[in-house]
């Protein structure tokens, strides 16, 4: 995991000095979300499941999750974003973090349980440092007024990969 942070640091490095040096005619965005979770509408079998998507769900059947605590962006926030740059006033670069808020990993485990009684989770409670995504840009320049929460997030997940599972 720490290989695949510092490379998304030094590409976001390598694009603030290509802007820097080359000064395009035209803005950049960058777009930097956390974890990403939701259906993925390109999977179409469940051994096709991948990406932060199989390591929430994987984390559900493990004794110990991957990560805790849980911190998500949707999918289709992810992409809302996207479009939403596409009217920004011109800027050399524009970078937002997007995010929901952190959640106990307990409350995960809660949801599930609840919303899906013998889907045979098995994964134990786990605490972890809690850390700070300030996603205050985002909110005020692409409009941003809420997220999709925790629920929403592990909904489509797991939603998606039972009933691949089931068919």
């Amino acid at each position: 995991m720490g290989q695949y942070q510092a490379s998304k640091l030094a590409a976001h490095t390598a694009t603030l000095d290509y802007v820097s040096s080359q000064k395009p005619q035209y803005s950049v965005v960058t777009i930097h979300p956390v974890f990403v979770f939701g259906q993925n509408l390109l999977q179409t079998s469940a051994d096709e499941l991948a990406g932060t998507n199989g390591m929430l769900f994987g984390s559900l059947y493990a004794k110990e999750p991957m990560f805790a605590p849980y911190r998500g962006v949707h999918i289709l926030d992810v992409a809302e974003a996207h479009v939403r740059a596409l009217d920004l006033e011109e800027a050399p670069v524009s970078s937002f973090l997007l995010s929901g808020k952190d959640r106990p990993w307990e409350e995960v485990l809660e949801y599930v349980k609840k919303e899906f009684p013998g889907a045979g989770f098995q994964a134990e409670p786990k605490t972890g440092d809690r850390w700070f995504v300030d996603t205050t840009r985002a909110e005020a320049q692409l409009g941003f007024k809420t997220w999709r929460e925790m629920e929403v997030q592990v909904k489509d997940v797991v939603s998606q990969q039972l009933q691949l599972r089931s068919s």
